[in-house]
C-alpha cells in the first residue's frame, strides 16, 4: 500500500502514463484506484477499424484498437469513454458506423477519417468548437454541395490543423479551408500531378495572402504522391505560383511522409509528427540553412 497522499500518488502515476503512453496500460494492473485514474488516459486515443488489422505497422503499441462491434459492446461497461476519447481514427468504417461512432464522442479534439464511405453531416454530431485537428478523407465528410460552407461549420470553428488527403476536390475545398477562422496549418495530398496546379491566378493570390507574413497560415504543405514528380511544382505552363515556393512557410514533402495513420499515432503517443517536421524545416529556411522548399529526410 502506498504511503503517499492520494492526490500526489495520482499526479505521479498520471505523469508516468503521459511520459510513456505505449506502456501506460500496464498501470491498470497496479490497483483498482490506479485503474480509475489512468484508464481514461489510456482510452484518450482510439482506433476503430472495419476489419481486423494484424501486425499493422501504422498503429503504435498502446493505442486501443477495436472493431465497431467491440466498441458498441464496450461503451456500456465504460461510461467514461464519451468524455475520455480525444483522438479518434476511423479506418474503413461504413457511413452508418461513422455517424454512430462520432456521435459517441462529441468532445474529440482530433479526427482522422480514413474511409471511402461518405459520412456526410457526421461532423454536425460534434460539439461546436471541439475539434482542433482534422485529416484524412475530408471530402467524404462533406457532400460536394457543402464544400463552400466548410468555414461555416460550428464543429470546425477552432480547427488549427487540416490535412486534405487524396481527393479530386482539393480546389473546391481549398478556399473554404483557408477561411477557417483559427487555421494555422494546412496540408494537401494531391491525387495526381494536375491537383498540384492552381491555374486560377485569383486563387494563387489568395494563397499568398493567407500565408504569413500577410495572413495567419503558418504552414502550407503539398505532399507528393507516386503520381507527382519534383518538377511538377515548377515545370509546365500551369505551374504553381513561384511566390508560394519562395515563402518559407510553403513546404513540399516527398512521398512517404505524412501518412495519416502514422501521423495520428505519433501525435497520440507524443512522437515527432508530420507538422513538427514541417515547422522545423520552415525554421531552417528562415535561418537561411535551407534554400529550397523541398523537404529532404
Amino acid at each position: 500500500m502506498s504511503t503517499l497522499p492520494p492526490e500526489l500518488e495520482q499526479r505521479i502515476l498520471l505523469l508516468a502514463a503521459e511520459i510513456d503512453r505505449p506502456d501506460a496500460a500496464r498501470l491498470l494492473l497496479v490497483a483498482w484506484r490506479v485503474k480509475a485514474w489512468v484508464e481514461p488516459l489510456v482510452y484518450s486515443a482510439l482506433l476503430i477499424y472495419r476489419r481486423r488489422l494484424v501486425d499493422n505497422p501504422y498503429i503504435s503499441r498502446g493505442i486501443p484498437s477495436l472493431t465497431p462491434e467491440d466498441l458498441y459492446e464496450l461503451t456500456p461497461r465504460k461510461p467514461f469513454l464519451g468524455d475520455a476519447v480525444r483522438n479518434l481514427l476511423l479506418l474503413r468504417v461504413s457511413s452508418a458506423e461513422a455517424h454512430h461512432i462520432i456521435g459517441l464522442f462529441p468532445h474529440i479534439r482530433e479526427l482522422c477519417y480514413q474511409s471511402s464511405s461518405e459520412a456526410y453531416n457526421a461532423l454536425n454530431l460534434l460539439h461546436a468548437g471541439s475539434l482542433r485537428h482534422l485529416s484524412g478523407n475530408v471530402d467524404h465528410l462533406l457532400s460536394p454541395y457543402q464544400h463552400a460552407g466548410l468555414d461555416g461549420r460550428a464543429a470546425l470553428a477552432n480547427v488549427t490543423h487540416l490535412g486534405i488527403h487524396y481527393t479530386h476536390a482539393i480546389h473546391a475545398l481549398l478556399l473554404p479551408a483557408l477561411r477557417l477562422p483559427q487555421l494555422t496549418h494546412l496540408a494537401v495530398f494531391p491525387m495526381t500531378a494536375e491537383n498540384l496546379f492552381f491555374e486560377n491566378a485569383h486563387l494563387s493570390d489568395l494563397l499568398v495572402k493567407y500565408l504569413i507574413p500577410t495572413g495567419a497560415l503558418r504552414v502550407f504543405i503539398i505532399v507528393q504522391s507516386h503520381h507527382t514528380r519534383r518538377d511538377d511544382v515548377y515545370g509546365g505552363e500551369t505551374a504553381l505560383d513561384p511566390r508560394l515556393a519562395a515563402n518559407p512557410a510553403f513546404v513540399v514533402f516527398p512521398q512517404g511522409i505524412g501518412d495519416a495513420r502514422t501521423d495520428w499515432s505519433l501525435r497520440a503517443t507524443g512522437g515527432r509528427d508530420f507538422w513538427q517536421r514541417a515547422e522545423e524545416f520552415i525554421e531552417s529556411r528562415r535561418r537561411g540553412e535551407v534554400h529550397s522548399c523541398f523537404y529532404d529526410q
